[in-house]
C-alpha cells in the first residue's frame, strides 16, 4: 500500500503545500509524502525528487483539481490516512489501490 501511494506521488502528490495562488507546489507535495513514508518507518520504492516533482508538477498543468486533491491528501497526518485520501481523488483510485 505504501508502494503504491508513493509511485501516486510520485505521479500525482503523489508526493509541498506552496502552489502558486493556492499555496501548494509539486515540491512541497512530494516532501511531505516522503515525510509521512518515513514516519510510517515503511519506504516504498524510492524515486528521485526531481522525478516527483516533475511528475507532479505534469499533474499540476494537466488537472489542478486532481493536483488540489492530491496535495490535500499529503496533509494527512500519516500515511494510512494519505492513501485513504488518494483513493478519493479522481482518476487516482486504481493506481492507489493496494496490488493483490
Amino acid at each position: 500500500m505504501i508502494r503504491q501511494l508513493g509511485f501516486v506521488a510520485g505521479i500525482a502528490l503523489v508526493s509541498g503545500l506552496f502552489l502558486a495562488g493556492c499555496g501548494n507546489s509539486p515540491e512541497g507535495v512530494c516532501k511531505k509524502v516522503a515525510a509521512l513514508e518515513e514516519k510510517s518507518g515503511k519506504s516504498s520504492k524510492k524515486e528521485s525528487p526531481e522525478e516527483c516533482v516533475k511528475k507532479v508538477g505534469e499533474i499540476k498543468e494537466k488537472d489542478p483539481a486532481k493536483f488540489e486533491c492530491l496535495a490535500k491528501c499529503a496533509d494527512e497526518a500519516d500515511m494510512d490516512k494519505a492513501t485513504s485520501c488518494i483513493i478519493k481523488c479522481p482518476d487516482t483510485a486504481a493506481s492507489a489501490k493496494p496490488a493483490k
